[in-house]
């Protein structure tokens, strides 16, 4: 019984190592970018005017082609994936989403 015991404890501080090394080499990738200039809510409000359609989705996040806002607008039966500079708040690209895959040219997500 004690071999077991012994096991199983050595197992559990293995597993509790793994794991605490794992959550220390990945981080948000919102924590790990510059701070945005522009607030969440004014990109949703860029997005929408944009458009004129209904955000349903809004994430800061690092694309391939630098941060960015990615909103998601829906107008009637039609969802388009909406860029924002968070620095400036401009629409720097807007596109029609075929299919929820969410932004396959993206490095991280």
């Amino acid at each position: 019984m004690k071999p077991l015991i012994t096991c199983l404890s050595i197992a559990t501080l293995a597993c509790g190592a793994v794991t605490a090394h794992a959550a220390s080499e990945f981080r948000n990738d919102a924590l790990t970018g510059p701070a945005p200039s522009v607030s969440i809510t004014q990109a949703i409000a860029a997005a929408e005017a944009h458009l004129g359609g209904t955000a349903r989705n809004a994430q800061y996040e690092k694309t391939a082609r630098g941060w960015a806002y990615d909103v998601e607008i829906a107008k009637g039966d039609t969802v388009y994936d909406v860029a924002v500079d968070p620095h400036t708040g401009a629409v720097v690209r807007s596109t029609r989403d075929t299919a929820d895959c969410d932004d396959a040219d993206d490095d991280v997500d």
